[in-house]
Order: C-alpha cells, then sequence, then structure tokens
C-alpha cells in the first residue's frame, strides 16, 4: 500500500492552510487527502471518503513527492 512519504511541519502546516483556506474545492480535497495519508489512512479510505478512484489518491501522492 503506497502513502504519502512523512511530512515536515513546514509541508504539515502548508497542506493544513490548503485544506482550510484554498478556493478551489479540489484543492482542499487533495491536500486533506495527503494528510490523512500522512496519518495512515489507506488509500482506498480516502477515495471513498471523497467517492473518487483510489488511483486518483494515489495520483495526489505521485504528484505531491514528485514537486517536493
Amino acid at each position: 500500500m503506497k502513502y504519502v512519504a512523512p511530512l515536515t511541519d513546514v509541508e504539515i502546516q502548508t497542506l493544513h492552510a490548503m485544506h482550510r483556506y484554498h478556493p478551489s474545492r479540489r484543492a482542499r480535497m487533495r491536500a486533506h487527502g495527503l494528510l490523512l495519508s500522512h496519518q495512515g489512512v489507506s488509500m482506498p479510505q480516502i477515495a471513498c471518503m471523497y467517492q473518487v478512484d483510489y488511483r486518483s489518491v494515489s495520483s495526489w501522492i505521485d504528484q505531491w513527492q514528485t514537486r517536493a
């Protein structure tokens, strides 16, 4: 099972801010999904919460890790 790589305190703060304040609902959803993954929630569980395919969650993780 894939999870996001351990996040730094700054990354966690950034994702929390995105989850709360980003104008795009999709960006807020992705930020929260990454935080959940960091906490050990599985991709299928996150996908179920947001009613997306687990491959979407996998893509969020991949995109985060290639940009970080």
